[in-house]
């Protein structure tokens, strides 16, 4: 990220020309004028009374007058939709935009030119009551004007936030970064995007150690994104010792407290889960990652009803936090309530669109349902999210199976197989073997095959699964030696012959099981015979 050319300081186009200079003298002067009513409208903001704070400063022009007039507008309108929102999943809830947008985007187009462009606060605010998601032209614009507020005010993280959520995946931010102010801020945004996109990787540890050269090591925002990586790319143990170090340094920081609480579900360690629900849900019960922290207890005590009231009070807290959603979207499958899973799931998608676990949400609610069709539409996007993680295209290779696409389902294995974690191999080369088996390409399934066989003596293979590899491939050594010629080759399987002495060592192994003996011997007998006409 550091390819992009650095600000040039001494080019002429970087210096305000003389009518900017006079433009801000005399903004300078309208905000010293209006000082009083700025002072008492902010007042009235820190008060909750946002819409007085707004009417207190109607006729004013400054700079900073505008921006708290519009922002305290555009605050009240987010806290009336969040009054008005009817019950969750019922019949009016539904997203709704911000009953002021359209007021306050006519007035900001009454402002005198160039008075929007040249102030990076209300180019924010702008674009802050109807960001994404938004058609693509939609959403480019947006992203243009958010850039040119982050240029003119770096440290508004709120319109870094916004530039994430534009971003539509990896080579959207790569575009970006060149066009961005070079600052810790970048840096900060850098990291939170590639996460927001799945796209956690080794190299966020190089920006993550050169933040914390600026910020020092105890800085708990750092400690917490480096959590974050190693919880994105699976490394849960180090993800856990990370969360634990910060609960000792910073024992009232709640953020990111919902995340520990999935690496504890996930990981079946109910004792630790119960105890940090206990132990935050006496600091503040009212914060929705808390009430995310209990429902995932409940969860894992089977307690699914329960769970999802807690998901629930989470959502009346936030309605825009997407994790309650997802999670209330698994609970309701585990109730058997498609329905409501299906809307939780399109609801969490509402939110933000490039949450894959939503996604795939979706593909096993409609896969449950018989309709492998919807489902296969709903892996996919979830696969193009998430293209390294084996799960996702296993899923797609279980939905082609069942729609008869045998070549597309052993595609999305062989790329499972690609990523998939040590132990985990041996299952997927064994269901492509079977694939390439039931096709009638015996050479590719005598491969996968030998593949299974190999992984599965390394581990992550039962007995029971391990015997019936070694049987398939004895008879198919057996049936390639039947089809060879007596004079094509020996034993140990010539030109068009199978090796029938790796079939006896295969069949050997299984004679000294007990699940497999009977079997074992009997194939034994067939290929003495066998190995007889070969002579």
């Amino acid at each position: 990220m550091r390819s992009g050319p650095g600000p040039s300081l001494d080019a002429a186009s970087d210096l305000p020309s003389d009518d900017e200079v006079a433009r801000r003298r005399e903004w300078d002067a309208r905000d010293e004028h209006e000082q009083d009513l700025y002072a008492l409208a902010l007042a009235h903001a820190r008060s909750h009374e946002l819409l007085r704070a707004a009417h207190v400063l109607r006729e004013c022009t400054g700079p900073k007058a505008r921006w708290l007039r519009c922002y305290s507008k555009y605050l009240a309108g987010e806290k009336r939709l969040q009054e008005e929102a009817g019950e969750l999943l019922g019949p009016k809830d539904r997203p709704q935009p911000n009953p002021y947008t359209q007021e306050l985007l006519d007035e900001m187009a009454s402002w005198e030119a160039h008075f929007l462009e040249n102030d990076g606060w209300l180019l924010y605010l702008a674009r802050a009551p109807d960001a994404p998601p938004q058609p693509l032209d939609y959403r480019l614009a947006a992203l243009e004007v958010l850039v040119s507020s982050v240029v003119r005010v770096p440290w508004n993280w709120s319109a870094w936030l916004k530039i994430a959520e534009c971003l539509d995946g990896p080579e959207e931010l790569e575009a970006t970064l060149p066009f961005l102010p070079q600052c810790y801020a970048l840096l900060l945004f850098y990291v939170h995007a590639t996460l927001e996109i799945h796209a956690a990787g080794d190299a966020l540890h190089d920006v993550l150690d050169e933040l914390e050269g600026v910020f020092g090591a105890e800085c708990s925002v750092i400690t917490g994104l480096r959590a974050l990586v190693h919880y994105h790319v699976r490394d849960f143990d180090e993800a856990t010792a990370l969360f634990t170090s910060l609960q000792q340094t910073d024992p009232y920081r709640l953020d990111d407290v919902d995340v520990l609480s999935n690496i504890l579900y996930v990981s079946e360690k109910r004792a630790e889960l119960a105890a940090l629900a206990q132990e935050y849900t006496r600091l503040d019960r009212v914060r929705p990652e808390v009430c995310c922290l209990i429902g995932n207890y409940y969860s894992l005590r089977r307690d699914h009803e329960k769970a999802i009231v807690y998901f629930r009070r989470a959502l009346k807290l936030d309605r825009g936090y997407l994790s309650a959603w997802t999670l209330m979207g698994h609970e309701y499958v585990e109730s058997k309530n498609t329905n409501a899973a299906i809307a939780s799931y399109r609801r969490a998608v509402d939110v933000n669109r490039k949450d894959y676990r939503a996604w795939y949400g979706l593909g096993q609610t409609y896969e449950l349902l018989g309709e492998p069709f919807y489902a296969l539409s709903y892996y996919q996007r979830a696969a193009a999210l998430r293209p390294y993680d084996a799960r996702m295209w296993t899923a797609l290779a279980t939905c082609y199976e069942k729609l008869k696409r045998i070549p597309d389902a052993i595609r999305s294995h062989q790329r499972a197989l690609l990523s998939s974690e040590p132990g985990d191999g041996s299952d997927l080369a064994l269901r492509i073997g079977k694939l390439y088996s039931a096709s009638g390409q015996g050479a590719h399934a005598a491969a996968y095959h030998r593949r299974a066989l190999a992984e599965g003596l390394r581990g992550g293979m039962g007995p029971a699964e391990l015997g019936r590899v070694y049987l398939w491939l004895a008879k198919w050594e057996m049936r390639r030696g039947d089809k060879g010629s007596a004079g094509g080759g020996g034993a140990g399987g010539g030109a068009g012959g199978g090796d029938l002495d790796k079939a006896e060592e295969y069949l050997r192994v299984m004679e000294g099981t007990q699940e497999y003996r009977d079997e074992a011997k009997a194939l034994l007998k067939d290929l003495e015979v066998l190995s007889l006409s070969r002579e």
